[in-house]
């Protein structure tokens, strides 16, 4: 190709024709003759060149920028976000603001994942309850310094009222397993038999959710004060509960008409399937007259997907890239305009802010719980 300047055309003649000159190989100079067409044409094309590669440029930074400032606004100056989890080694970890902190693991063996489930922040204390994921032991965190619960229990969550910590949880043993209610340290078992997933305290009432049956195939059920109530539905699991002035809201799975289980809310007992394909509810957050809910439901092509219920209708979360298939959602929590959800997408530890992903450093888990203050 062509590469001319206005020092290299030496002359021009009437025919239109311009002559410039060329160095050899050999350092010899060549003459060569172009038309001045020819030549207008070149320098068209050089112009255009240098403007499609110059918007090029100028879109591809744009996209880096933009990804950027999402991530980045994300974390708001105004608010802490605290969302823990597990590390891809199988270590539990706290992310404030996105920045990850772990915790020393706990437990031996062959299977010791330890993993990080729930999280509350009252003040300045920062509580984290989790432990071995599979058989315990079940740890209290607070301010990042441990205090074991059980040596063989399981925690599900934690919410603290005053002076006071509640922790749930769950006892396997070779023939069964038992709900667990910690006070303070203190465990109580509320059946002789279920699984005890959240707990939530209104006033001088605690309630917590499970399930009736050790294994699989129970009934979701309430305790209020350690009294149980089975809700409706046949073979199900509650697992979160938000109460709301007077109404107490409750998700988890129940089965539907077909008997397919579905992700279900109960509202003051009454059980509502939400949309959806093979859903499980999660998670629930209530502000004002909205309900919020999540969980995961199968998509088109037969993926879970992260999925967020806003009074009823199904939103599917979306990925940070094009190539994720399955994802989920574990815990929401709302402040102010900001919905906030934590999950995982691919096994990457992830937070949705109004609906935009980020993934979490260091990630390679499940994000299973998220708490929001502001300052």
């Amino acid at each position: 190709m062509y590469q001319l300047n206005k020092n290299q055309i030496t002359t021009a003649n009437s025919c239109g024709t311009m002559e410039y000159e060329t160095i050899q190989k050999n350092g010899t100079k060549q003459k060569n003759q172009i038309s001045r067409e020819n030549l207008r044409i070149l320098t068209i094309l050089k112009f255009v060149f240098f403007i499609g590669l110059t918007i090029v440029v100028s879109i591809s930074c744009s996209d880096k920028d933009n990804k950027n400032d999402t991530n980045t606004n994300i974390w708001d100056s105004n608010v802490d976000v605290y969302v823990v989890g597990t590390y891809s080694g199988g270590d539990a970890a706290i992310w404030k603001n996105g920045i990850q902190t772990m915790f020393p693991k706990v437990g031996v063996g062959a299977y010791n994942t330890n993993t990080a489930k729930s999280v509350f922040v009252l003040g300045n204390d920062v509580y984290v309850a989790g432990g071995n994921e599979y058989v315990g032991p079940s740890v209290l965190w607070k301010n990042g310094v441990p205090t074991t619960l059980s040596t063989d229990a399981t925690v599900g969550s934690v919410y603290v009222a005053g002076n006071d910590v509640y922790v749930t949880g769950s006892r396997t043993t070779a023939n069964n397993t038992v709900p667990i209610l910690w006070k303070n340290g203190t465990e109580t078992i509320l059946a002789a038999s279920g699984s005890a997933s959240s707990v939530y305290v209104a006033g001088n009432d605690v309630y917590v959710v499970g399930e009736d049956d050790g294994y699989w195939g129970g009934n979701a059920v309430l305790w209020k004060n350690g009294i149980p109530t089975n809700l409706p539905g046949e073979v199900g699991m509650a697992r979160s509960i938000f109460v709301a002035r007077n109404d107490i809201f409750i998700v988890g799975t129940a089965e539907d008409d077909n008997g397919v289980n579905e992700a279900a809310l109960w509202k003051n007992g009454i059980l509502s399937i939400l949309p959806g394909k093979m859903g499980d509810a999660k998670s629930v957050y209530v502000v004002g007259n909205d309900v919020y809910v999540v969980g995961q439901t199968y998509d088109e092509n037969g993926y879970y997907r992260a999925t967020l219920w806003k009074n009823g209708v199904l939103s599917l979360l979306p990925f940070t890239d094009a190539n994720e298939k399955w994802s989920s959602a574990n815990s929401i929590y709302v402040i102010g305009n900001d919905v906030y959800v934590a999950g995982h997408t691919n096994q990457e530890s992830t937070l949705w802010k109004n609906g935009v992903p980020i993934i979490l450093e260091n990630s390679g888990g499940p994000a299973n719980s998220v708490f929001v203050v502001s300052h």
